[in-house]
């Protein structure tokens, strides 16, 4: 008898080593999918890039205009004397004041408001696949409901098939019963189908191999701050209208930009002339224009 156990035990061991492994991934909290859903969107990752790109062109906006660099060569004739000339011209625009401070700053307001809409579209798409695992969960737990009472109601079936039913009423009984176990097979078929949606709705934000599994606790009561604590929490932590607050102070500063940028700007040039004919000559000059 240990013998036949023995050979049982090795024979069990090797047949589970060259069997595949099988992998079961564990269901996801709520936290998890919103992590992965984020790591996954493309639509956030270009909201970053595109607040990346913004706060790149602040230092541009603070620069100057890039300076012009004129040579010129030519050949002068001074009383017989035949020479080269070389003409050297550098030139700056300077905007007028102002147009730089409110150039920077309607720049800075764009990335903030970047920066806003990247966190908006990072809380939507967390939002949707939280929602989505909520859904699946939901149908999840309705699932269980329909297959304990379709349980209980196969107890009910079973114990009236062990006894002879001899009334009409106990055949009355007998059919309701099968009748209300075919309703229930029916919403559990298409309760699995709305399943297979769900989960298929909610891989769609989280791009795994296998259709996810969700897991959580449900509330049973729910504690909300204060209606002052919580309007000032909306106001300050909602990406939606802190955009739209950027938005507006930028529109604000866009107008005294076109107010300011009507007037002209300044061009400073610096110049220096060399004439070769004997004798050599130079010449230096700056000038300060207005466009």
């Amino acid at each position: 008898m240990q013998r036949g156990v023995v050979r049982l035990s090795v024979f069990l061991l090797i047949l589970l080593s060259f069997a595949p492994r099988i992998t079961l991934s564990a269901p996801l909290s709520l936290d998890q999918v919103a992590y992965i859903a984020a790591q996954n969107a493309p639509q956030i990752k270009e909201a970053l890039l595109q607040a990346q790109s913004e706060s790149l062109r602040i230092r541009n906006t603070r620069l100057l205009p890039h300076p012009t660099f004129l040579i010129q060569v030519g050949q002068a004739d001074l009383a017989g004397n035949v020479g080269a000339t070389y003409d050297f011209t550098i030139g700056q625009t300077l905007p007028f004041p102002g147009k730089v401070k409110a150039k920077t700053r309607i720049q800075e307001l764009q990335t903030q408001i970047a920066e806003a809409t990247a966190e908006e579209t990072q809380l939507l798409v967390q939002h949707s696949s939280v929602l989505a695992a909520i859904r699946l969960a939901n149908l999840t737990e309705i699932s269980k409901h329909s297959i304990e009472r379709r349980r209980r109601f196969r107890l009910i079936q079973g114990y009236l098939s062990s006894h002879p039913q001899v009334s009409p009423a106990q055949q009355v009984e007998a059919a309701l019963i099968e009748n209300q176990i075919r309703i229930l097979e029916k919403g559990m078929l298409e309760l699995s189908y709305e399943k297979e949606a769900a989960a298929s709705a909610l891989n769609l934000y989280l791009r795994l191999p296998d259709p996810p599994e969700v897991q959580f606790k449900w509330l049973t009561t729910i504690q909300l701050p204060e209606p002052n604590q919580l309007k000032t929490k909306l106001i300050h932590r909602n990406p939606t209208l802190l955009r739209e607050m950027f938005e507006e102070d930028r529109t604000r500063e866009k107008v005294h930009q076109a107010r300011i940028d009507a007037l002209p700007d300044f061009n400073l040039n610096l110049s220096y002339r060399l004439e070769r004919p004997v004798p050599q000559n130079q010449f230096y000059s700056v000038g300060l224009g207005v466009t």
